[in-house]
């Protein structure tokens, strides 16, 4: 069923609102990821609808009043969103964009109702998301041979304006990933022209969250990191890829990975699988710290990240290791050992064994999600007597290591200890 009929089906207000637009001599066409989606058999919720022969972005609102409450989303680009249970489209305008800065938005926009399909479509990245389809007559428009390209399984670059939005490098990486395409010589080529600088941390996050969660073999993506130019500028990620083994080890645990985790997969523990091996080559997580700076401007999300990965390097040197309690104990404090087990499932597959017993030991000892909690509290020892001050806090830290390497077993025992050591110290006083 092509994206209009879906349409037509599912969100009969805005097939209604597209008719009337086009009754007013307006012309619209199915653009983008929907109509490529549809050309190679993929579900697509969400439609961009490209409206023709409209002279303003004030013009196109006002004919889609009828929907009620619309998003202005990307301001600069004039486009309208409309929301559903059953999916979301955008509406906009064709559009020039000229480049007159630095960066992924340093783009002018000039809307232009003369323009035609061909004309419009020059500013889309590759062919395969440079294909219309035509709302009234349900008839493809092609202008750059998408379709043949599509049928190809070929990733292509539309034009020379390609190049002045260098994110399209890495969504080069991500859509060769997803669907399992090439990419074009040329198109190599260019991409490893193009100057990644600019690009800020969270378009470059946002591309890695789509070649993660979107690719049924993430490592497709990765391998094309150093053809497509992207690891000549990211000095990190060459030392890491230096290493054959090493990185062969991190691309492989991708995969799996992504085996084992369901549709919307953590980005977190995916980044963890692919840079784990490279503690192997640097003890002080620099390689693994560096990229992570690079593409997320969230100081949590690296430290969880970097954590688990340091937690897991201490508990486990080698597939042989077998983790004692109170290592168990100590790494769950650090980072959650579910997320342990999911990660060196995905490093070491053919050991199960190992991950077996790591996750059943740690449901055993209730901290497979969480750390012990506490055996005593402040409030604890201020009833047995001990006042409260800075102390307080020294005697609950040594407390709590004692119960993480298990001399401590109970709270009754911890305060019988507490007392001893506190009276006694004052008696001798």
């Amino acid at each position: 069923m092509s994206p209009c009929h879906q349409l037509r089906t599912r969100l009969p207000l805005v097939s209604s609102v597209l008719d009337t637009i086009a009754g007013l001599e307006g012309i619209p066409i199915i653009v983008g990821g929907a109509v490529r989606d549809w050309i190679m058999g993929v579900a697509c919720d969400d439609v961009d609808v490209e409206i023709f022969n409209i002279d303003s972005v004030e013009h196109l609102q006002f004919l889609l009043k009828p929907l009620g409450r619309l998003e202005l989303v990307g301001r600069v680009f004039g486009v309208c969103r409309y929301r559903s249970p059953d999916g979301s489209v955008d509406f906009t305008l064709p559009r020039r964009e000229h480049k007159i800065s630095e960066g992924h938005t340093g783009f002018a926009v000039d809307f232009d109702p003369s323009l035609n399909f061909r004309e419009a479509a020059l500013r889309r990245d590759f062919t395969m998301n440079a294909i219309g389809l035509d709302w009234l007559t349900n008839k493809i428009l092609d202008p750059f041979q998408g379709v043949d390209d599509i049928k190809a399984k070929r990733i292509r670059h539309v034009g020379p304006q390609f190049a002045e939005d260098p994110l399209r490098v890495l969504r080069a990486v991500q859509f060769a990933s997803r669907f399992g395409f090439s990419v074009d010589p040329e198109t190599t080529a260019l991409c490893r022209s193009i100057r990644l600088d600019s690009l800020p941390a969270a378009r470059i996050l946002d591309e890695f969250t789509k070649l993660f969660s979107r690719s049924s073999k993430p490592s497709m993506g990765l391998t094309l990191l150093e053809p497509l130019g992207v690891l000549a500028q990211w000095p990190e990620l060459r030392h890491y890829h230096g290493d054959v083994s090493r990185w062969a080890q991190g691309v492989a645990a991708v995969d799996q990975m992504a085996s084992q985790l369901k549709p919307g997969r953590s980005i977190g523990l995916m980044l963890a699988a692919w840079l784990y091996p490279s503690l192997y080559l640097d003890s002080k997580s620099q390689v693994a710290s560096a990229f992570l700076s690079r593409i997320m401007d969230s100081k949590r999300q690296r430290v969880g990240i970097l954590n688990l990965m340091a937690a897991t390097r201490r508990l486990v040197k080698d597939d042989r290791t077998v983790p004692t309690d109170t290592q168990l104990r100590e790494a769950s404090t650090q980072t959650q050992l579910r997320h342990v087990v999911a990660l060196l499932a995905a490093l070491y597959p053919t050991n199960r064994q190992l991950v077996r017993y790591i996750h059943a030991r740690a449901t055993e000892l209730g901290i497979l999600d969480r750390p012990p909690e506490p055996l005593v509290t402040g409030k604890d020892l201020m009833s047995i007597g001990i006042p409260e001050g800075a102390h307080l806090g020294e005697l609950l830290a040594d407390f709590y290591s004692a119960q993480l390497s298990g001399k401590i077993t109970s709270k009754s025992a911890a305060l019988r200890i507490a007392y001893d050591l506190w009276f006694g110290e004052s008696e001798d006083e």
